[in-house]
C-alpha cells in the first residue's frame, strides 16, 4: 500500500522538480545537475543546521531575535562563530550562534563535534 504524501512533502517534490525543469531549460548535463542537486542539498542542509540553532538559542535566552530582552538578565546574542560539519554530502560551514556569557550548549550540532 501506497503511502499518502503529506503538504510538505508534495511543496518538496513541487520545488525540486521546478529546480531541475530550469536547469534542464538552461541546458544543463546529466552531470551538471547531479553536481548541483548536491549542492543542493548542502544548502538545504546548512540553512536547517543555522534555523535550528537559532530556535536553540531563543530557547535558551527565553526571547525570540528581534524582541525586547525579557529572558535570562544580561544574556543575550551576541553574534555567531563558523564551525565545519562534515555530512555524507560533504563538508557545511555553518553559522553557530553565540551569547554574551558563553552558556549557549547546541544540541543539534554539539561542540568538539564536527559529524
Amino acid at each position: 500500500m501506497k503511502k499518502k504524501k503529506t503538504e510538505a512533502d508534495q511543496a518538496l517534490d513541487e520545488f525540486f522538480n521546478s529546480f531541475i525543469a530550469k536547469q534542464k531549460a538552461a541546458g544543463a548535463s546529466p552531470a551538471e545537475l547531479a553536481v548541483q542537486g548536491d549542492d543542493l542539498i548542502k544548502k538545504l542542509m546548512k540553512r536547517f543546521y543555522e534555523s535550528a540553532l537559532a530556535g536553540e538559542m531563543d530557547d535558551h535566552l527565553g526571547y525570540e531575535k528581534g524582541q525586547r530582552k525579557g529572558g535570562k538578565r544580561g544574556n543575550v546574542r551576541n553574534g555567531t562563530s563558523r564551525k565545519k560539519a562534515i555530512s555524507e554530502h560533504g563538508e557545511l560551514e555553518v553559522a553557530i550562534p553565540r551569547d554574551r556569557k558563553g552558556e549557549f550548549e547546541p544540541k543539534i550540532l554539539p561542540k568538539n563535534q564536527r559529524r
